[in-house]
């Protein structure tokens, strides 16, 4: 998509950014609408897992490959998704 559509012309953003951030107030501006404030509902919120450092660990390197490739679209790491890279 990125060599057929030029970069002014695409915005990405994450869920967490746009429930819980500013990601709604950037697709507002991208668009050119006028920003509203989204209701702050949370709906089929997943539950916090205790797990342990090894299950941590394990868990990071299988979800490496996605975490860096969110960040090289994204220009950044979400806050939510708990990894900075």
């Amino acid at each position: 998509m990125q060599a057929a559509i030029p970069s002014a012309q695409v915005l990405f953003e994450v869920f967490e950014d746009v429930i819980l951030g500013q990601g709604f107030a950037r697709i507002c501006a991208f668009l050119g609408l006028t920003e509203i404030q989204p209701a702050r509902l949370m709906v089929h919120e997943g539950q916090p897992l205790d797990m342990s450092a090894d299950q941590r660990q394990v868990a990071a390197e299988w979800l490496a490959p996605q975490y860096d490739a969110a960040a090289r679209v994204l220009g950044h790491m979400p806050d939510a998704w708990g990894r900075k890279g």
